[in-house]
């Protein structure tokens, strides 16, 4: 037996707001996508659904996201890996930092991610100079990593594009992961994803 519960509020729930209330299930639960990446579920272990979140801008296909079931997708597979301490949203814009999924120990930021939804490849080279210029050009103690998702092949990828997303990722100190319907390729090639 299933129940539906509906809220109504006055505002959209920020992203960090959504995902800390997903996190609070548990470190054992896993987190799938539906309804074309706009909808979260809270899973167990054995895939039932325990929780389904869907909300308008969590559609994967509109703006530059991140949407929240790719930050607690990304950070359910960082458990799945035995990674601990993880937060979500850590905006410190005067040192330069704007992380969607991050891994703490202490005060330490030891870890960070921005995730980023790309509609097409004209737009990578803009995405990645926003990433390295306001989200990514901040000091950790630990690896730094931009992760595009775009909604192209990677035979649109162009050399230009190519030059810019080097360009960035050296300028940064930062692994961009370009991420495509038919693969991914990083920057540097051996860039660490995972901390």
């Amino acid at each position: 037996m299933t129940q539906d519960v509906i809220a109504l509020t006055p505002q959209m729930p920020d992203t960090r707001t959504l995902l800390a209330g997903l996190h609070a299930g548990g470190p054992d639960l896993l987190v799938n996508r539906a309804g074309d990446g706009s909808v979260a579920q809270l899973c167990t272990a054995a895939g039932q659904v325990l929780v389904s979140v869907e909300a308008p801008w969590a559609d994967a296909g509109h703006g530059d996201g991140p949407n929240s079931s790719d930050a607690m997708e990304f950070a359910s597979d960082f458990q799945s890996r035995g990674v601990k301490d993880l937060a979500f949203e850590d905006k410190r814009k005067p040192e330069g930092l704007d992380l969607d999924v991050l891994v703490k120990s202490g005060d330490k930021i030891t870890y960070g991610c921005q995730l980023k939804v790309v509609g097409k490849e004209h737009s990578i080279g803009s995405a990645a100079r926003k990433i390295a210029n306001d989200q990514l050009s901040g000091r950790i103690a630990g690896p730094k990593v931009a992760i595009l998702d775009i909604h192209s092949t990677k035979s649109a990828l162009t050399e230009a594009t190519i030059r810019d997303v080097e360009h960035y990722a050296k300028k940064t100190g930062a692994t961009f992961e370009l991420r495509f319907k038919d693969g991914s390729i990083t920057f540097p090639a051996n860039g660490r994803i995972y901390p």
